[in-house]
């Protein structure tokens, strides 16, 4: 393959990818009405539906063992195509299921396409930008530009989505999968330009191996990806809370749709000021965000508690929400920075596979116990108690880190960095 020939398929893919994140980072149209959806026409209650992110958090962790090879197998751009497909398949089984079994099926399904775009979305942008010295201001232009089309296309369909499902409860999920479908045939019409045997060298059984082995070993990615896991177990299910909250005071679906928009335009707007808030928080940073999560669980709880009118209770909802988007937006782009700090880019698949594992692990324990506390008091109690409990475990994850991320290159040993950037 001559150089032009190349240059052209980069360009191609450059192009293509921001509008592929805009449709196909993530589910449209779902999640803001995923709780009413199970509730309303499923059947289900909230603790299952929370049951449910333990089940998908758990076959997340196992699939782990096999995506991680599966790109050497048949490379980045199927990989992506085929984690769209599986995608589309669970969500039409979530469409046309009625039963609880038949959702865990589809949870371990949608686990296995979210597991493969995972580890290979990224490193697939990452492959087909030149080796310049540019290369990561690229990437992260491009990464960040189609971020913020996502956010704010997510923030139009979360609030349609309200709308919608309140005139057809089916309406958004069909759209979802229509999107889904769409980001597949985008991800088709990429090029796969890294040479084959570099891929199959870069994702060797002993790559791996070292790739893990250096993740383990080191006392600063040890504490980091904890913290990163906290950080996504504990929005997952303040989300799934939040929405249970809202429903509980009586706020309609539409409302909640145009809430989350609100959030979502807002989380836009915040991912493009990652460094700014790296620069002044710096090492608590990610304690700021874990903190802001769970503190604002316990005033929810509280706040829903008090017999005051639920427009005001809704209100303050709405604004300790706005503060955890804040958060969100700088933590989604943040995380993939303080990955990558320190490292060959041949160890990154293997450390967002990790990351994957750990994220999914945490948050499967995490869903477990919210679900399992919702058997024993309502919802406005439980999310008092799980922000209490939590608020704790990220204090001690934050003491955790102290002495291990943060630190000079200089100050790390060997074992904790594989190079300086």
């Amino acid at each position: 393959m001559s150089e032009k020939t190349k240059a052209i398929m980069r360009k191609r893919n450059m192009k293509l990818y921001p509008i592929y994140e805009m449709f196909g980072l993530d589910f449209m149209f779902y999640y803001v009405i995923e709780l009413l959806f199970f509730m309303q026409v499923k059947g289900l209650i909230v603790a299952d539906v929370v049951l449910l992110e333990s089940f998908f958090a758990a076959f997340s962790i196992v699939i782990q063992l096999i995506v991680v090879v599966i790109p050497n197998k048949i490379g980045k751009k199927k990989s992506i195509v085929l984690g769209n497909m599986l995608n589309l398949v669970g969500i039409l089984t979530i469409l046309l299921g009625n039963y609880f079994g038949l959702f865990v099926i589809a949870k371990a399904i949608n686990a296995m396409g979210f597991g493969l775009k995972g580890i290979t979305e990224s490193t697939f942008l990452n492959s087909t930008i030149p080796e310049t010295k540019r290369h990561g201001e690229i990437f992260t232009k491009i990464d960040g530009k189609g971020y913020a089309k996502y956010s704010y296309f997510r923030a139009t369909s979360t609030l349609i989505a309200g709308f919608l499902f309140e005139i057809n409860s089916y309406i958004p999920i069909i759209l979802c999968a229509l999107c889904i479908l769409f980001a597949t045939v985008i991800a088709m019409n990429f090029n796969e330009i890294e040479n084959q045997e570099k891929v199959e060298k870069n994702n060797s059984i002993e790559n791996v191996k070292h790739g893990f082995s250096f993740i383990f070993q080191s006392k600063r990615m040890r504490p980091l990806l904890l913290m990163i896991a906290m950080i996504w177990a504990l929005l997952c299910v303040e989300s799934t809370y939040r929405t249970a909250l809202l429903k509980d005071i009586t706020i309609s679906a539409s409302m909640i749709g145009m809430i989350n928009a609100l959030m979502e335009i807002i989380k836009g707007m915040y991912s493009a000021k990652a460094n700014e808030f790296n620069k002044k928080y710096s090492n608590h940073l990610l304690t700021m965000i874990a903190l802001s999560i769970t503190f604002s669980m316990m005033i929810n709880g509280c706040v829903t508690l008090i017999n005051i009118d639920y427009r005001m209770q809704a209100m303050v909802i709405t604004v300790l929400c706005t503060i955890i988007y804040i958060f969100k937006g700088v933590y989604q782009i943040i995380k993939k920075r303080y990955m990558a700090n320190f490292v060959k880019p041949d160890t990154l698949m293997q450390i967002y596979s990790a990351n994957s594992i750990i994220d999914n692990l945490v948050r499967m324990m995490v869903s477990y116990i919210a679900s399992v506390t919702l058997n024993f008091m309502n919802i406005r109690y439980a999310i008092l108690f799980i922000g209490a409990i939590f608020t704790g475990v990220v204090l001690l994850i934050s003491l955790y880190m102290k002495s291990r991320v943060g630190l000079k290159p200089e100050e790390y040993g060997e074992r904790d960095v594989e190079v300086v950037k």
